[in-house]
């Protein structure tokens, strides 16, 4: 009876570290993440956003936005490879056209390149 639960929990932990070997991790990080811009209508306001690559494989970064001034959002560069520990600035414009408080979002997506 002993024999046979040494097994089980023997043949469990070795599973387990298979699975785990197997499992790999994409991480990405943002500087200056949150920002609450005052501006009044009619006002263009340029920023950006940090972007860093903590991973050891070179990743492809995309930029769109997405709320109430998705539309008035430029991004400079939308779309462009990051190469392992490493960082770019990438710049945005944001254009008010009416007063009042709106929320938008810049979205970051990080992808190995490959695949």
């Amino acid at each position: 009876m002993v024999k046979k639960y040494f097994l089980v929990i023997l043949f469990s932990l070795i599973i387990l570290m298979v699975i785990s070997s197997s499992v790999s991790a994409l991480t990405g990080s943002i500087g200056n993440s949150r920002m609450v811009l005052r501006v009044e209508a009619g006002e263009i306001i340029e920023k950006s956003i940090l972007v860093k690559n903590v991973n050891d494989v070179p990743l492809t970064i995309e930029l769109f936005a997405d709320g109430d001034l998705a539309e008035n959002v430029k991004i400079r560069e939308e779309k462009f490879e990051l190469e392992p520990s490493s960082e770019k600035r990438v710049f945005f414009t944001i254009y008010a056209k009416e007063p009042g408080t709106t929320e938008t979002k810049i979205n970051v997506k990080f992808t190995p390149e490959e695949g």
